[in-house]
């Protein structure tokens, strides 16, 4: 990660309200379990400059977690595949690239669990939410 990649993303997440979304998701998921799912650069940027204490966040999962993992920005670090055993009320994505986490999920961990609710920390707009898409389905 270069200090020039953490500062765009830091000025594109400025520009979006965070506070605010993550204030509004503290409200609704009141007294909820909540496992993050990413801690690439993204959730970096919104661990070191937002106040997520209004959450109560029980882990952070990551693909690059595995079982020596102990913590990412003070949280405990998991692989996904514990999300299982811990059973979240609600996943939160802190991901650029929300759909191939999505996908993961829906394949891989809501048939051990059920349907767990799912929202995104930052929201997106349609054309984002489309170039999302496309990132992980190329066109042929």
């Amino acid at each position: 990660m270069s200090g020039e990649e953490y500062s765009n993303l830091k000025n594109w997440l400025a520009n979006r309200d965070v506070q605010k979304r993550v204030d509004q998701l503290a409200q609704k998921y009141k007294n909820r379990k909540i496992i993050i799912y990413g801690a690439g650069l993204l959730a970096e940027v919104l661990f070191d400059n937002y106040d997520l204490s209004g959450l109560d966040v029980i882990a952070v999962a990551d693909m690059k977690f595995d079982a020596e993992s102990i913590d990412f920005k003070s949280y405990k670090a998991i692989h996904p595949c514990e999300i299982i055993r811990l059973k979240p009320d609600t996943i939160f994505l802190a991901a650029r690239a929300s759909c191939p986490i999505k996908i993961y999920l829906d394949d891989f961990i809501f048939p051990m669990t059920g349907k767990i609710r799912v929202e995104t920390l930052i929201k997106k707009s349609f054309k984002e939410k489309i170039n999302d898409f496309y990132m992980y389905f190329p066109k042929s």
